[in-house]
């Protein structure tokens, strides 16, 4: 009887974690992304899946379309507890901003961190604006 009362307790002790795993949200950082060029821009970025050890599972591209003049809020979702952004730029590889016309990329670590260099008023929010001069500036 002892036996199955302990067997009955820790069924639902791991049926309620399952529960609360289930319900929880990753953490995120987000980055409001403004295009302000007078043609739409794609914005493609990969991103690291989950990991094991120091390698990630999977990589998942994700695309969005702004276009002229409008703005696009995109949330970077960040595994573990802490939110920085040098924990979430190692997961990711690559950023590509993309015209009809032009394309630029962000790669290295540096470059990808200028994305996230511009912080709002709210925690964990970040605004970056694409202008045509983005396109113009270097490689």
């Amino acid at each position: 009887m002892k036996n199955k009362l302990i067997n009955l307790l820790l069924m639902l002790l791991i049926f309620g974690a399952c529960l609360v795993w289930g319900s929880c949200s990753f953490p995120r950082i987000y980055v409001d992304i403004i295009n302000q060029t007078s043609s739409t821009v794609h914005v493609s970025f990969s991103h690291g899946g989950l990991r094991t050890q120091n390698h990630p599972l999977c990589y998942d591209t994700i695309r969005y379309e702004i276009k002229a003049g409008m703005r696009e809020k995109i949330g970077f979702p960040v595994f573990g507890n802490k939110r920085s952004i040098e924990k979430l730029v190692k997961q990711i590889p690559f950023i590509i901003l993309e015209t009809p016309t032009k394309s630029k990329r962000f790669k290295e670590t540096d470059e990808i961190i200028k994305m996230f260099s511009k912080r709002t008023a709210f925690k964990y929010e970040y605004e970056f604006v694409i202008t045509d001069s983005l396109f113009d500036s270097g490689k």
